[in-house]
């Protein structure tokens, strides 16, 4: 699992915590506000700061793969490769 509290704080952090986290890995890295920063077509966004680090700030897109269609899951790829 990569994420950004590990990356140096002298370059610029952009990056994602793979897919195969789930809400308890993600929790102990960060603190979630439970508020909804934004929603999408595949998901909620919520906004996290790392619990190591509270100046890295994050946005954690939630999505729910299991319903998603086949198309959905490449369209879903496509905007991972663009961010």
């Amino acid at each position: 699992m990569g994420n950004l509290c590990d990356q140096p704080k002298n370059i610029e952090m952009r990056g994602y915590v793979r897919s195969r986290a789930d809400e308890r890995d993600l929790k102990a890295i960060y603190e979630i506000e439970t508020k909804v920063l934004g929603s999408g077509s595949y998901g909620n966004v919520f906004w996290a700061v790392c619990k190591r680090d509270s100046s890295v700030k994050v946005a954690i897109k939630v999505i729910n793969k299991s319903i998603l269609s086949q198309e959905d899951l490449e369209s879903l790829k496509n905007e991972v490769k663009i961010m």
